[in-house]
């Protein structure tokens, strides 16, 4: 995730070592760190695509979002909220506090149960922190729509709830009717993602996760970059090597040198991120 990606990006950047994401969305990982590249949109992109998406398909004019401090959350709450406030209100922007977690959360649930109108409740947060508010909202008798970032968007989230006697009685009574974003969706894809997705289920009897597309899509640049760069391969030499794969990398920088991507031409744009 993007918190933990940051950090290391600081490591590497110090090291010169070249980088690659394939979910880290938080626009800071790539906009001051030269080595770190990632297959995957960043959250200015994300946050409008949930703005104009709430807006103009859900038809919702107000919106209530809810974040913490993290660089992922505040990257899309911030992005959202700009472009959803040129044509809609954000009512509220209530942040977790995550060092006060049940007070806070506890704080959050009572102001959305005392306003008859919060709009649509934009959930900027990582699972841990979504399943646990999902749980005190609908506990609280509370259904709002709802919609979700990509770290909320695969199975796997939905599946957090599969223990709780509710989920057990009436399965999907956590996440029925909520809205997520996912960077690729299998069964409304054809091509080389639905063959990866087929091919990935015979070998390990799971459907894969979108993070599994952009891992392998992130593999897919490293090798392209291992058989361009002119490497030495000699240990003196680490640190020419490492500069020279990172500038492979960075040359593939516009569709007409593209690589074939899972979901569609893989190229970095001027913040070192896949287009998508």
């Amino acid at each position: 995730t993007s918190a933990p990606s940051i950090a290391a990006g600081e490591v590497y950047r110090e090291a010169g070592m070249p980088a690659i994401s394939g979910s880290a969305t938080a626009d800071a990982l790539t906009a001051d760190n030269p080595w770190y590249f990632r297959t995957i949109f960043i959250n200015s992109f994300q946050g409008n695509l949930l703005a104009t998406y709430v807006r103009s398909n859900l038809g919702h004019d107000t919106a209530s979002v809810i974040t913490t401090t993290r660089p992922y959350e505040q990257s899309l709450s911030t992005a959202f909220t700009e472009t959803f406030s040129q044509t809609g209100t954000v009512t509220h922007t209530w942040e977790l506090d995550r060092d006060h977690h049940e007070a806070s959360m506890r704080s959050i649930v009572d102001a959305l149960a005392t306003d008859p109108n919060p709009g649509i409740v934009v959930l900027c947060l990582q699972q841990e922190d979504a399943r646990n508010l999902l749980l005190a909202i609908r506990r609280a008798g509370l259904s709002p729509p709802l919609i979700g970032g990509d770290a909320l968007g695969e199975e796997g989230f939905a599946a957090l709830f599969a223990d709780e006697p509710e989920e057990r009685d009436q399965p999907g009574y956590f996440t029925e009717g909520m809205y997520v974003a996912a960077p690729i969706i299998y069964d409304a894809i054809g091509g080389d993602a639905l063959a990866f997705a087929r091919l990935y289920q015979e070998t390990y009897g799971d459907w894969p996760s979108w993070q599994a597309a952009k891992a392998y899509d992130a593999a897919t640049m490293a090798v392209h970059a291992l058989s361009v760069a002119a490497l030495d391969g000699d240990p003196s030499a680490l640190a020419a090597d490492r500069t020279a794969m990172r500038d492979a990398l960075a040359a593939v920088n516009a569709s007409d040198v593209a690589l074939r991507g899972l979901s569609g031409p893989l190229f970095f744009d001027e913040l070192r991120s896949v287009p998508q």
